[in-house]
């Protein structure tokens, strides 16, 4: 995985919050479907800090890996226990990318 700068970091979150965003109970037929996108997203995101760190390379503030580590978390909490989609939980993670979007400073 190639290393990432800030401002792709920023953007790429915000296809993740953007396809999160589009989710609601009454529009999303089959949501745990849904949700595969922007966990892999996110994954590739994390992925790519992670390389960027170990080339020298920060993509963003210091918590920035321990921010996405928990948002990787809760994406994949979000089905589980088994039962269906945990709404309340997918807007947690909405405001929790939404805030790390906003601080994240464009380079």
């Amino acid at each position: 995985m190639d290393a990432i700068t800030a401002n792709a970091v920023r953007t790429e979150l915000q296809h993740v919050l953007d396809a999160l965003e589009s989710m609601t109970p009454e529009s999303t037929s089959k949501p745990l479907k849904s949700l595969a996108d922007p966990a892999r997203m996110l994954a590739q995101v994390r992925n790519a800090v992670i390389a960027a760190r170990r080339a020298d390379e920060p993509a963003g503030p210091t918590d920035l890996l321990p921010r996405l580590n928990q948002s990787a978390s809760v994406m994949a909490s979000l089905e589980y226990p088994l039962g269906g989609v945990h709404w309340p939980r997918i807007e947690a993670l909405r405001k929790a990318l939404a805030a790390l979007i906003r601080d994240i400073s464009p380079r």
